[in-house]
């Protein structure tokens, strides 16, 4: 099953550029496409550029499109080959392979699964996109949501709720953030201090030598949240202020 990675880049910040170059080599052999965004004061901010790359994902024609944050990074060795063994498991749902730090992973260790599932909250980076179900999206969030509403990942999370689903987070994460510390969002660390890198990171080890197969056909559910409802209420306020209609 084919894959195309895409990234949303701030390319006037060096060390973004660095992690991106870094996604290149260690994604090989697939193709990485690179959304770059504006420089300031023209930058439209976190959710024009990430469309951006899922619009070069859907053009691409491949059958699944990894989203990744320009400092969101591939695992050390045999990514693609991993990535092409989950996507084979799991063809027709989103899947997450960066489970943040402040989520729960240990109900998934629990099982002695490698999954577990979460629905109304999600990372915006990491999500692997059946092509269909990505082409969806992007028709629903035109029609629902107000393209000044920011966030990236809330958007992902109201669509997956309308349609009834949930993402299948992998345990270990196959992707970190390894650019927690610079955010430039400003998002220096979580509530409590917590650094904004995965809960259970693979590291050095091998993702092939995994059986992602444990617990993929029912994982248990980390956490539901509510976060994904606040869009209404915004575009419900962005109508009355502005008169934006879907």
């Amino acid at each position: 099953m084919s894959a195309v990675v895409v990234v949303a880049n701030v390319p006037w910040v060096p060390e973004r550029v660095a992690y991106v170059e870094e996604t290149k080599r260690r994604a090989a052999p697939l193709t990485v496409l690179v959304a770059e965004d504006d420089p300031p004061p023209n930058n439209g901010g976190c959710w024009s550029t990430v469309r951006k790359s899922l619009e070069m994902g859907l053009e691409s024609g491949e059958e699944f499109v990894l989203c990744l944050a320009d400092d969101h990074v591939p695992c050390k060795v045999n990514f693609a080959e991993a990535l092409a063994k989950i996507n084979e498991l799991i063809p027709a749902r989103p899947v997450g392979l960066l489970l943040g730090s402040g989520r729960t992973a240990d109900t998934g260790w629990d099982t002695g699964g490698h999954w577990v599932q979460a629905s109304g909250w999600a990372t915006g980076g990491g999500i692997v996109w059946p092509r269909e179900m990505l082409a969806d999206f992007l028709t629903w969030n035109d029609r629902n949501i107000p393209p000044t509403w920011f966030q990236d990942d809330t958007r992902f999370e109201a669509f997956w709720e309308h349609i009834g689903t949930a993402v299948w987070f992998s345990l270990p994460s196959l992707v970190e953030h390894e650019g927690w510390h610079s955010s430039v969002m400003g998002h220096t660390a979580a509530p409590g201090g917590r650094p904004r890198t995965a809960a259970a990171y693979i590291g050095e080890m091998d993702p092939l030598q995994i059986d992602w197969s444990l617990g993929v056909e029912d994982p248990p559910v980390a956490r539901k949240g509510v976060r994904c409802r606040d869009w209404r209420r915004y575009a419900a306020e962005e109508a009355a202020r502005t008169g934006w209609t879907p």
